[in-house]
C-alpha cells in the first residue's frame, strides 16, 4: 500500500508495518509516552521529521527533541537503527509476525 497521497505527502493513517499486537508489546516493553509512540509510528508510516511536526501541531525542534530521547531508550543512533531495532523487537515479540519492507 502506496502511504503517499498524489501531492507526495505521507498519510498518518498507513498501516504499521507489523501488527497492532506486536506493535502494543513494544510500547509497553519501552514504557513510550504517547507523543514519542505517535512520533514513531509516523516514522513507521514513512514521515518525515517535517511532516510529523506540521502532522501533530509541534515545531520541528519538538519533534528533534523527541527523536533523540526516542534514540536514546533504544539505544540507537538514527531513525534507520531505530526502524531496524522495531522490526526485530516485533519479530521477537511475535514468532509468526514478519516485518514487511517499509
Amino acid at each position: 500500500m502506496n502511504s503517499r497521497s498524489v501531492n507526495g505527502a505521507v498519510t498518518s493513517t498507513a498501516p504499521l508495518p507489523f501488527s497492532n499486537q506486536s506493535w502494543d508489546r513494544i510500547v509497553e516493553s519501552f514504557a513510550l509516552p504517547p507523543q514519542q509512540r505517535r512520533i514513531i509510528e509516523a516514522l513507521l508510516r514513512g514521515m518525515r521529521p517535517k511532516e510529523i511536526a506540521a502532522d501533530l501541531g509541534i515545531s520541528l525542534a519538538t519533534v528533534r527533541t523527541h527523536l533523540s530521547r526516542i534514540f536514546k531508550r533504544f539505544g540507537v543512533k538514527d531513525r534507520f537503527e531505530l526502524l531496524l531495532s522495531l522490526c526485530t523487537e516485533a519479530q521477537r515479540e511475535n514468532s509468526r509476525g514478519r516485518c514487511h519492507p517499509l
